[in-house]
């Protein structure tokens, strides 16, 4: 506030008040008279500022009785500059009585707030980072970077400033304006900056200069585990659990189909919804099942690729609950399956295999025979590989999971099981292992691969087992197998 007299003989104390310096980019002067001046055109443009060369700022006068208000430009002071402000004589009061001598005070504006470095917005999977450089009063340069996933933006730009913030704008419509404050610079953008990144890309956000990122662990986030449950499922998956977090950009909350119920997310980053996308499910039996896309050596990107499967319940070690298998079936491609849980020394063909082959039912298949093929339907859903197969049955095979079930076209229920084997490298003995000798074994004629064949007489049916193997001899792999219901 500045005081000033309007003594009775019509003349100032001074001509000149002191020098002001570090005045704030956007300040109003308020300067008091003793007695009310009075509002019109002609007092206003009494009182004005000017630059260092002497042009007339646009600067808005309100008179109020006593006070006269002078306000800064629209775009505000530029910084570190001297400007003066002036009151002619013949500024008049309500009484009439005019000044005698002209007023001025000269002041200069705070520095920029703008300053050369780097600052960065923490957000997880929608980083960015903000370099300014050469810094001078009216602009700067600035190079602007920002990801969501695996798509990414760049503005490498000069910025404008005016008053204490600075502008962008080019000719298509993008404009980005910074405001700094004491710790950070706010970045926003207009709608049309999208053309500079990806989907999803944004410029906007809080940039600061040291580390804001938010530590909670991702799956505590999204309220699927506590921290003590987390930290398992960290033992539990060890190198892979990074892999698992940043595949968990785009979130979405499935539904349980397991008898053991809990919570489910499935997760995939954008952009790399192909190659980086994953599951985690927390049991309300305590138990975790998750599995996930990359290499099974987590140090080695050459290693063998495909779904890493991982689970503390042991019933599940060597098969996909069936919200996971519901999740697969919806992959873009097929994968092979890799059962980290599993002993080293764990085989497809062992007990379990045997005991379930003998009752219908087939290891890592979620329905058996005598099921309605509408469970898998309702599950999976249809398939374009819903086709006339076994001796007229109506065959529904899923390719992303590896295994189909047939059912006779006038019947509704689940005849035949099928599985099929790939880069698992079992062989017959490992079948004769696990089930005895077969009722029959040799070349087939119909399909140009060598079988294993057995029959067994359940607790509810008669079943016919085939095994096909890769080759026209024994040597061959196992290729697929076929669980088949007796009439």
């Amino acid at each position: 506030m500045l005081l000033f007299q309007l003594p009775t003989n019509v003349s100032a104390a001074e001509s000149d008040w002191a020098h002001k310096d570090d005045v704030d980019l956007g300040k109003t002067w308020t300067i008091t008279f003793n007695t009310s001046i009075q509002d019109t055109h002609e007092n206003k443009n009494a009182v004005y500022v000017t630059d260092g060369e002497g042009n007339l700022l646009e600067n808005e006068i309100v008179i109020e009785g006593k006070k006269v208000n002078v306000s800064a430009p629209d775009n505000q002071y530029a910084p570190a500059t001297t400007y003066t402000l002036h009151i002619t004589e013949g500024l008049t009061s309500t009484s009439g009585v005019p000044t005698e001598k002209a007023i001025t005070m000269e002041f200069t504006t705070e520095n920029s707030q703008f300053e050369p470095g780097s600052w960065t917005r923490d957000l997880q999977y929608n980083g960015a980072i903000l370099k300014i450089q050469n810094v001078t009063d009216q602009s700067f340069d600035f190079y602007l970077n920002a990801v969501s996933g695996a798509n990414a933006g760049t503005i490498k730009r000069s910025a404008t400033i005016q008053g204490d913030k600075a502008t962008f704008s080019d000719d298509q419509g993008c404009t980005l304006t910074f405001k700094p404050s004491e710790d950070k610079i706010t970045v926003n953008q207009s709608n049309e900056c999208s053309m500079y990144g990806g989907m999803g890309v944004m410029f906007s956000g809080d940039y600061t200069a040291k580390d804001t990122s938010d530590k909670t662990p991702r799956f505590v986030e999204l309220g699927l585990f506590s921290e003590s449950e987390n930290n398992t499922f960290q033992s539990l998956v060890g190198d892979h659990y990074n892999l698992f977090t940043e595949s968990f950009q785009m979130t979405s909350e499935l539904n349980i189909e397991d008898d053991f119920g809990g919570k489910a997310y499935s997760g995939f980053v954008r952009g790399l919804a192909n190659t980086m996308t994953g599951i985690v499910v927390n049991g309300d039996n305590g138990e975790i099942y998750a599995a996930t896309l990359g290499s099974v050596d987590s140090s080695n990107a050459d290693s063998q690729f495909g779904l890493l499967y991982y689970t503390t319940d042991e019933d599940f070690e060597g098969q996909l609950p069936q919200t996971i298998l519901k999740w697969k079936n919806n992959l873009a491609n097929d994968q092979d399956v890799y059962y980290r849980s599993q002993p080293d020394s764990a085989t497809y063909f062992d007990d379990e295999f045997a005991e379930k082959i003998r009752t219908g039912k087939v290891k890592g298949m979620p329905f058996e025979i005598g099921d309605s093929i509408q469970e898998p339907r309702d599950l999976f859903g249809s398939t374009a590989n819903d086709e006339v197969g076994y001796k007229g049955t109506s065959l529904l095979f899923y390719d992303n999971l590896g295994f189909g079930y047939g059912h006779d076209l006038e019947r509704d229920n689940i005849r035949v099981l099928i599985k099929a084997f790939e880069n698992q490298n079992y062989g017959a003995d490992d079948v004769t292992n696990a089930l005895g000798e077969p009722s029959s074994e040799g070349y087939s004629q119909l399909d140009h691969v060598y079988f294993l064949r057995y029959d067994f007489n359940g607790p509810q049916h008669d079943y016919k087992f085939f095994i096909y193997l890769d080759k026209e001899t024994r040597d061959g792999s196992v290729a697929e197998m076929n669980l088949v219901q007796k009439y």
